[in-house]
């Protein structure tokens, strides 16, 4: 129970820290990327603004495809939460089980 307890508490303090670089990475991200995008219309405004805008929709696009690709990819081939755990009470459960 106490490894259990423990990979609780582990898995708690992994999420919470997650979120939070998570949310500063996000919003940095999106701050730089918005600069950048009126930064590049700002230099084609006069020619070329159209074909800009629709190059930055198109990457904005894939990266999205992208993002969410790899976050399902994430969330399939992470290991099983109590795993260490429950493979702890299997070899206990053997050990403690009368032998014939």
């Amino acid at each position: 129970m106490e490894i259990l307890s423990t990979e609780l508490e582990e898995e708690g303090v992994r999420i919470r820290e997650l979120l939070l670089l998570q949310q500063v990475a996000v919003f940095f991200l999106g701050l730089g990327v918005l600069l950048a995008t009126l930064f590049v219309l700002m230099v084609f405004w006069d020619d070329h603004r159209l074909a800009a805008l629709g190059v930055f929709a198109a990457l904005y696009l894939s990266a999205g495809v992208g993002t969410a690709w790899f976050l399902r990819r994430k969330l399939k081939h992470h290991p099983r939460l109590f795993d260490t755990s429950l493979s702890e009470l299997r070899k206990d459960r053997e050990r403690l089980s009368p032998r014939s």
